[in-house]
């Protein structure tokens, strides 16, 4: 049992490594980060109120966005002035791909969450809506693959921000967009850890980003792949990520 609880602890350290934003995602933000703020402080009632209200508007952007069914495309004049978007090349085509991004006006943050395709050769803007899109964010991170024959687009993490920066939360999610069939989707993964136990069964143990408790349950040694049993079999810990 002292092993188990070892192996546990490891296995515990390794999620939070994962969720190392998960105790700052949520947040006073310091002013100081531009020159036209102060630093202000917020009280613990406070803040557990703005946490819970940034986190239920972005709970509603990501449902509303899965809700919509219809691809949108239409030619529109450059993109609004941001910061902290990302331009990728597209894999295939001639063309660089814009997503997010913030801007302040002097008053207020909007923070962007629109994809447009840059057409090189032809000078010109498309601004595509498909379905299932990631809430708006800035700071983020993109990169094309040629992955499926057609290209995929991936995006992870990125800040949102209320408008007057006061709160701000900080995304650890996965999203890919794939280009032929115009459509996003959200990657979730769970962590699979496994233990040998007596009579060819093995312990296998579960935990996803944000959860509170590991969950277990044995399982015959059968249906472990092979790779993962070799591993085991030399006192090693097999680690699996899923989606």
């Amino acid at each position: 049992m002292a092993d188990v609880a070892i192996i546990l602890d490891a296995s515990v350290t390794c999620l939070r490594s994962l969720e190392i934003h998960e105790n700052r995602e949520l947040g006073t933000k310091p002013k100081q980060q531009r020159d036209t703020k102060m630093a202000t402080a917020t009280e613990q009632p406070v803040f557990k109120r703005n946490r819970e209200d940034i986190e239920k508007v972005i709970a509603e952007i990501e449902k509303e966005e899965a809700h919509r069914q219809r691809i949108k495309e239409m030619v529109v004049n450059a993109p609004s002035r941001r910061v902290n978007f990302t331009l990728t090349a597209h894999p295939f085509k001639n063309e660089l791909i814009m997503f997010g991004g913030e801007f302040y006006d002097g008053r207020q943050t909007i923070v962007y969450g629109d994809m447009f395709f840059y057409n090189i050769n032809k000078r010109e803007w498309t601004l595509i809506k498909a379905p299932g899109a990631p809430p708006p964010r800035c700071g983020h991170q993109t990169v094309a693959t040629t992955a499926n024959g057609s290209g995929e687009l991936w995006i992870f993490g990125g800040e949102f921000t209320s408008p007057s920066e006061s709160q701000f939360y900080h995304y650890r999610d996965l999203w890919v967009f794939r280009f032929a069939e115009k459509k996003w989707e959200k990657i979730t993964f769970l962590l699979i850890f496994y233990l040998m136990s007596e009579e060819s069964l093995v312990e296998r143990y579960e935990v996803s980003p944000g959860q509170k408790k590991i969950s277990s349950r044995k399982v015959q040694s059968e249906s472990v792949s092979k790779e993962e049993i070799e591993l085991l079999s030399e006192g090693r810990l097999a680690l699996v990520m899923l989606r």
